[in-house]
């Protein structure tokens, strides 16, 4: 009879060592770590929230402060839309590629339609019900806005002459309170209102930025909201 060379492969080795069940001890993060990112943390990031938002509602900060302390949530918001959804597509891809394979799709998916559904209606009747529990606590105040009207005077050829209106009367006057402190007299300035927006408006050619749009500009490019 022929003879065979007998073969351990590793796994036939591994069988016959003694395993050692001893587990692992877990890995010590510091305790900055864990109360930033543990419980204490979170509590402490809704109490700093809930701070901020009633000291800017009883207060009247200015633009600039109002966009510097919605800078981190806008960012946090940035960068969920880009990371967050397309993982979430890939998982949910990947899932519905495994129940077609096990042939459990119908019923899984009917499972979690009926799931999302449920979940979708829990939580808008929940945002509903805390709308309208604190909708007289936090309201859109808006700020008057005073409209300036559009006012100018028209030169005459004479030096120091303005077109005038006195009355029905129109006429080219000396305006001697302009002359004297560069100030036009009630009789010399026409009121236009302009219904059609037909007036052309100066305009300096370039945007004036703030400090605070640029930085605010730059962390946006940095984090952006769509991966693509």
């Amino acid at each position: 009879m022929a003879t065979y060379d007998v073969v351990e492969t590793p796994s036939a080795v591994a069988s016959h060592l003694p395993i050692d069940s001893t587990p692992e001890p877990p890995v010590k993060r510091s305790r900055i770590k864990e109360f930033y990112f543990g419980i204490p943390g979170i509590l402490t990031g809704a109490a700093i929230g809930i701070a901020l938002g009633a000291l800017v509602q009883t207060t009247s900060p200015s633009k600039e402060v109002v966009s510097w302390i919605g800078v981190p949530g806008s960012l946090f918001i940035r960068a969920i839309k880009c990371l967050v959804t397309p993982l979430v597509f890939c998982s949910l891809l990947v899932g519905m590629a495994d129940m077609l394979a096990v042939g459990k799709a119908s019923r899984i998916g009917w499972r979690t339609a009926l799931l999302y559904i449920t979940t979708t209606m829990i939580g808008a009747t929940e945002g509903l019900l805390w709308v309208l529990l604190f909708r007289s606590s936090f309201g859109n105040k808006s700020k008057s806005i005073e409209v300036k009207a559009i006012e100018f005077a028209f030169a005459c050829e004479e030096p120091g002459h303005f077109l005038t209106h006195v009355g029905a009367n129109v006429s080219c006057v000396y305006d001697e309170n302009y002359n004297k402190t560069s100030t036009f007299s009630p009789s010399s300035v026409f009121v236009a209102n302009d219904i059609h927006r037909s007036f052309a408006k100066r305009n300096s050619g370039f945007t004036q930025r703030t400090l605070s749009q640029s930085l605010q500009g730059q962390l946006n490019a940095i984090v952006p909201s769509n991966i693509m």
